[in-house]
């Protein structure tokens, strides 16, 4: 089966529980023999695309349009158009 996650948080961006249990599952679906994509936010220092060590492939998007002020619900509707 191929999966698709879609987060705002995913290793190593992580400001909840949220990244633990995407990775968690992710890998876990993975070594059932699922096909896994996770599409994120791309932090300052990630790759954009890579596949870990577990077989899991992570895109991540660039979120922060430069017109947008710096404000939480804005970062949000920039990385929603962006993914």
């Amino acid at each position: 089966m191929r999966v698709i996650h879609l987060t705002w948080e995913f290793p190593p961006a992580a400001a909840g529980g949220v990244a633990a249990h995407v990775d968690g599952l992710a890998h876990g679906l993975r070594r059932h023999g699922h096909d896994v994509v996770v599409v994120t936010r791309r932090m300052p220092g990630t790759q954009p695309d890579l596949t870990t060590p577990g077989g899991v492939r992570v895109l991540r998007a660039d979120v922060d349009l430069p017109w947008l002020p710096d404000h939480p619900i804005a970062r949000m509707a920039s990385a929603n158009h962006a993914l």
